[in-house]
C-alpha cells in the first residue's frame, strides 16, 4: 500500500502478508494544507527537516495568506499512527542522535502474530487486545504475552509484564515522550499548547505520558474543545456570539516553525501508536530522540 501521496510505501510480507489488511486502516494520514488559504495538498514533510527554522505558521498574519495551515485542536495525522511506526516509515526524519533502524518485529512478527495469541483472560484470539480492559493503564492492567513468548522470538527468555526487556522499553519511550512533550509546549510560554485529558474513557492515551496528553492542541473550539485556553485563529462566522467572545479573550496562538510541526508531528507518532516503543522500539525512539535534538538545536 502506498501513502504520503504514494512518496511513501508500507508492505509487510511476513507470514504471508496478512498486515498489510490491518494496516490499510491503521495508518497515519499526512497533514495536508488549507484549500482556502493554500492549495489542500499534503505538507511537505522533507521540507521541515531541511529547513527547521522557516516559519510555518505566522501568527501575525493567522487566518491569511502565505499561512498554508491554521492550527486547530484537531491539527494532526490521525490515529491509526501505528501502521506506519511498525513498519518503520512515515515520521518526519530528522537528523540527530539516532540512526532510523528498525526493531526485529518488522520483519519477524505480523500483527495478527501478537494480538490474536492463544487467549488470557480476554486478551488475544479475535478480540485483538493485548491487555486487559480498556481505559487508562494502571498499575492493575494485565497482558496477553502468548505472541510473545513462542519458538523464534522469547521462547527462550519468556517476557512478562516485569521483565527488563518489557519494562525498560516501555519506560525509556515515555521518558522520551515527556521529554518532547515539555519542549514542545515551552513554545507556549508557561502555558502548554498540547492538550491533555486524565480521564481513560475520552483519553485512549491516558496514562502514557505524565501529563496525560493525546496528541491535540489545545485551542479553543465550542464543540470540540470548549475548555480550550488558546484562541482559535481560524474562520468563526458560524459561532454564536457568545462563542466568539470566549475566543477573543483568549492569548493568541504562537507562531510554529518547521521544526514545532515536525515535533509535533512525532510525538503524535509515538504516543499514538500505543505501545511504548514494543511495536518498533528503534524507529520510535529515533523519531522521538531526534526530534528533541532537533527543538534543542533550535533553542528550545
Amino acid at each position: 500500500m502506498t501513502m504520503w501521496k504514494a512518496a511513501k510505501s508500507i508492505n509487510l510480507t511476513q507470514d504471508g502478508g496478512v498486515s498489510n489488511l490491518c494496516v490499510k486502516c491503521h495508518q497515519p494520514r499526512p497533514l495536508t494544507t488549507s484549500s482556502s488559504l493554500s492549495n489542500g495538498d499534503v505538507v511537505d514533510y522533507a521540507g521541515l527537516v531541511t529547513d527547521p527554522a522557516a516559519t510555518f505558521y505566522d501568527n501575525a498574519v493567522g487566518n491569511a495568506a502565505p499561512n498554508k495551515l491554521l492550527p486547530s485542536y484537531r491539527m494532526h495525522v490521525h490515529y491509526g499512527t501505528v501502521g506506519a511506526v511498525f513498519a518503520g516509515t512515515g515520521g518526519v526524519e530528522f537528523t540527530g542522535s539516532q540512526t532510523y533502524s528498525n526493531s526485529p518485529h518488522t520483519a519477524g512478527a505480523s500483527c495478527s502474530s501478537c494480538h490474536m495469541a492463544a487467549i488470557t483472560g480476554i486478551a488475544g484470539g479475535h478480540t485483538f487486545k493485548v491487555r486487559s480492559g480498556e481505559g487508562a493503564l494502571t498499575s492493575s492492567t494485565t497482558w496477553n504475552f502468548n505472541g510473545c513468548n513462542v519458538s523464534g522470538c522469547h521462547s527462550a527468555n519468556p517476557i512478562t509484564s516485569s521483565s527488563t526487556l518489557w519494562t525498560a522499553t516501555r519506560s525509556e519511550i515515555k521518558a522520551l515522550l515527556n521529554t518532547l512533550a515539555t519542549k514542545i509546549n515551552v513554545i507556549g510560554g508557561g502555558t502548554d499548547i498540547l492538550h491533555n485529558e486524565p480521564s481513560g474513557e475520552s483519553n485512549l492515551w491516558a496514562g502514557l505520558t505524565t501529563g496525560n496528553y493525546d496528541g491535540y492542541l489545545n485551542i479553543y473550539d465550542p464543540s470540540s474543545n470548549p475548555a480550550g485556553v488558546w484562541k482559535n485563529p481560524g474562520s468563526t462566522s458560524s459561532w454564536t456570539q457568545a462563542q466568539k467572545d470566549t475566543n477573543n479573550a483568549l492569548p493568541i496562538f504562537p507562531s510554529l516553525k518547521n521544526v514545532h510541526l515536525g515535533a509535533m508531528v512525532n510525538f503524535q507518532f509515538g504516543l499514538r501508536e500505543y505501545s511504548l516503543g514494543i511495536h518498533n522500539f528503534k524507529y520510535s525512539k529515533a523519531l522521538l530522540q531526534n526530534s528533541i535534538d532537533a527543538l534543542t538545536a533550535a533553542g528550545y
